[in-house]
């Protein structure tokens, strides 16, 4: 004998016919009411979505997460997300191609971001509301409450924004944890790399240190992200650069964010200096 009464209906209102006619049902699959009209379900009135980050009372951990428990296509904006237990929500920028968060913006012909400023040791905000890619400088609380297994820099000049995606190898805290101590970490991406943030870059031969907290004891140049190189055959007195966060330049200008090679032999695409416009993304 089969199942009778309750369960015998909840079994019927799953096929809509000449029984179930008039009758009701909520549709988990398209979040909707659905009416029985004796021969189909027809929907009658669509459930509103909770989308995630979109208030200060939903948020996501992060543009990642957002993007990848939205049960609706996410556009690139500004979400709510919060990465840290210690820390309340709060508005951030997303680039939903790929789930990227923004961190930095940073601009190389201003002083702001110098190699030596406390913003790259401290858990100061600056300008949190410039929540787009403008050219206003800025520094997220996700610099310093965001975990990150990915980095996504991008450099523009000449109106062009090029970028550079890498991983970290491992999950990381923050980038600020990355950062702030001063002690260098490297990278193994490559010259060729790095010169893809910039159509014309140049480098000199030798050193091709990178990685984070570039720079030596009594060195002229230092970059807290980026790739420092040398036509003599070491790393005590680099000449050329590519990065964020530079410091020590001895060139005339503020000089923070970019690419310098002196001319001459040396350097692989002549003599360079290209003041850019940059941004620091994370995943």
């Amino acid at each position: 004998m089969g199942p009778t009464g309750p369960q015998q209906l909840l079994l019927s209102i799953i096929d809509c016919n000449d029984t179930t006619e008039g009758y009701v049902r909520y549709s988990k699959e398209s979040r909707s009411v659905l009416f029985c009209d004796g021969t189909s379900w027809i929907g009658l009135a669509p459930v509103d979505r909770v989308i995630i980050g979109e208030s200060p009372l939903n948020p996501g951990n992060s543009c990642k997460d957002i993007l990848s428990r939205s049960e609706e296509t996410v556009q690139t904006g500004k979400y709510w997300i919060k990465p840290s237990s210690s820390y309340p929500p709060f508005h951030t920028y997303c680039d939903m191609n790929g789930g990227w968060t923004l961190l930095m913006k940073m601009d190389g012909t201003q002083q702001t971001f110098d190699y030596y400023s406390a913003l790259w040791s401290n858990n100061v905000t600056l300008n949190n509301d410039s929540l787009d890619l403008s050219a206003t400088e800025s520094k997220m609380a996700t610099y310093f409450t965001l975990n990150i297994t990915e980095l996504r820099l991008g450099m523009t000049d000449g109106g062009t924004t090029r970028w550079l995606d890498f991983s970290l190898g491992t999950a990381v805290p923050s980038l600020y944890l990355m950062i702030a101590d001063g002690n260098y970490r490297p990278t193994n991406l490559g010259r060729d790399a790095w010169k893809s943030l910039l159509d014309s870059a140049s480098l000199q031969p030798h050193c091709n240190k990178e990685g984070f907290n570039v720079g030596e004891a009594g060195n002229n140049r230092v970059v807290r992200i980026g790739i420092l190189s040398n036509e003599q055959n070491d790393c005590f007195s680099s000449d050329s650069f590519l990065g964020f966060g530079v410091g020590n330049t001895g060139l005339s200008g503020f000089f923070t964010v970019g690419n310098y090679a002196p001319g001459g032999p040396g350097s692989d695409n002549g003599s360079q200096n290209i003041r850019a416009f940059a941004y620091v993304f994370g995943r």
